[in-house]
């Protein structure tokens, strides 16, 4: 699991306490005081509580939709059966360049 904690993610995108002019991660502007609270819950909070709050956190994301999906790009990519390991990999956006090679053998 990437983001084990709502931690990770709530805070940093949607707590309107953290917007600063420069290298803002709320890009949304979000500065809701009722989120604001639950963050500050959900951050003080531990185990099964600690979970339950960090959910009613992202329901409150959810109904306020802050920011809205609008793209998701595909991109064709096509190489030789002489490439092995040519495996689109997420972490890169591509093929990652540490495990490609070519085979040069030709059939």
């Amino acid at each position: 699991m990437d983001y084990p904690d709502g931690l990770t993610v709530i805070k940093a995108l949607y707590d309107g306490r953290l917007i600063t002019p420069n290298a803002n991660n709320n890009y949304s502007q979000l500065d809701d005081a009722t989120l604001n609270k639950l963050i500050d819950r959900a951050s003080a909070a531990s185990g099964d509580e600690r979970a339950k709050l960090w959910g009613e956190a992202n329901k409150r994301v959810m109904a306020l939709a802050p920011v809205v999906p609008f793209i998701w790009s595909t991109v064709p990519m096509i190489w030789s059966d002489r490439v092995p390991h040519a495996d689109f990999t997420l972490a890169v956006g591509g093929p990652d360049l540490a495990t490609i090679s070519v085979n040069a053998t030709t059939k």
